[in-house]
């Protein structure tokens, strides 16, 4: 083992928990400060309000998958970091940092084409659509957000590898930085420049450009693992053991995308979309987003008039037997409890 990670074998384990878990753990935290402070001073607008926060809601769930591709590259190369330079494979080390960064840029650029090609019918998937206001800050939030997921990614997948080179701090720091950034540029651009969600959008990937770049100078200066040229050329062998040792942190955070999927279909069982994507017809209930010829659009929208009515009388239904037959039981028990205490209704 290389001489500055030298105390990693000989350091008592509450002090190296303490140097180690407690940045780790600050670092997890302001990581979601992006949605929380976006979520507060978007409610505060009183031009965005609750609709802008339905927008941040659906665009949520597509910022969590980005962020499980991350960490398990990111988590996946730290583990094994740790493993190389425990049996002294420095060598080994180096590549696998090097395959980490390669592997990060051409998922997250893959994924943000991804978004951009099927954006509207990503929104619909996670509720965008429930309303014309809701749509359109969602398509402007979704946007720029897209365009910052490479970003994202990559300073996500570094923060744990530079842990690994045991420098936990400036990974704390990194991710500090972008999420102070976020904050201060928030209010200016949604109170003072009045960019709305583009403003919210912004202000966050500019923060998630920051702690990238600080990822990139830190890597160029690492203390043990020091990269060169051809660290970077891929290994499939190499980056199959990295993913599955990461394979773990991508489901923790795939599992929540996958719970507010389930709470959509739920919300589609019950409410119909109220507002179409350009060249998609809205169907009633569980049915997906697909394309459809002149001919069958209007059989597709007389349906779905016609689920609608059928809700209407349903909710009409229900209100008067609310009405009607609630009371008549709530007096029956009533009368009931009188005559058995001995104090009949009169």
């Amino acid at each position: 083992m290389e001489s500055s990670n030298q105390f990693l074998g000989t350091e008592r384990i509450g002090k190296l928990m303490q140097k180690y878990a407690i940045p780790c753990i600050i670092s997890l935290l302001v990581g979601a400060l992006y949605n929380i402070v976006d979520q507060i001073f978007i409610a505060n607008a009183s031009y965005l309000g609750s609709y802008g926060n339905a927008a941040n809601t659906v665009v949520f769930p597509l910022t969590v998958v980005a962020l499980a591709i991350a960490v398990m590259i990111g988590d996946g190369c730290c583990a094994f970091v740790s493993i190389s330079l425990g049996q002294n494979e420095v060598p080994k080390a180096k590549r696998s940092v090097g395959n980490a960064v390669v592997m990060c840029l051409v998922s997250s650029i893959v994924l943000a084409a991804l978004y951009l090609v099927f954006a509207d019918n990503i929104l619909a998937m996670f509720g965008g659509t429930v309303n014309a206001e809701t749509y359109h800050h969602s398509q402007e939030y979704f946007f720029y957000i897209t365009l910052g997921v490479p970003f994202y990614m990559f300073g996500q997948a570094m923060n744990p590898i530079i842990r690994a080179d045991g420098n936990p701090r400036f990974a704390m720091i990194s991710t500090l930085a972008g999420a102070v950034l976020n904050i201060i540029l928030d209010p200016v651009f949604i109170f003072g420049l009045r960019w709305g969600m583009m403003g919210a959008a912004v202000a966050t990937v500019l923060g998630q450009i920051v702690t990238a770049a600080l990822a990139v100078w830190y890597l160029c200066r690492m203390k043990t693992v020091k990269l060169g040229k051809g660290d970077f050329r891929l290994h499939a062998s190499l980056c199959t053991r990295m993913l599955t040792l990461g394979i773990t942190s991508f489901l923790s955070q795939i599992s929540l995308v996958a719970a507010m999927a389930a709470i959509m279909a739920m919300r589609w069982s019950l409410w119909p979309e109220t507002v179409t994507p350009p060249g998609r017809v809205s169907f009633p209930r569980m049915t997906k987003w697909s394309s459809c010829s002149s001919t069958s659009a209007p059989r597709a929208l007389s349906t779905s008039v016609t689920v609608e009515s059928r809700s209407l009388s349903f909710i009409r239904s229900r209100a008067a037997f609310t009405n009607r037959v609630v009371p008549e039981r709530a007096a029956a028990i009533t009368a009931r409890g009188g005559s058995r205490s001995g104090h009949p209704e009169t």
